[in-house]
């Protein structure tokens, strides 16, 4: 739940919105150069500090 998530303190933000998503682990985010983001860029955030994460894609699947 959000309140699980708000207590922990920690969890991995894709495609933030700099401007607000820090709230909801309560840090402020640092702010990005503007342009957009890759695939996959994060911000881990663990106890108040944020550091800059690449997630790597997982094997593709296919339907079936």
């Amino acid at each position: 739940t959000l309140a699980d998530l708000r207590a922990s303190g920690r969890g991995l933000l894709l495609a933030a919105d700099r401007d607000v998503d820090g709230d909801l682990l309560g840090v402020r985010l640092p702010r990005g150069d503007g342009g957009p983001e890759p695939p996959g860029r994060g911000l881990l955030v663990e106890r108040g500090a944020c550091a800059e994460v690449q997630v790597a894609p997982g094997p593709a699947s296919t339907p079936g």
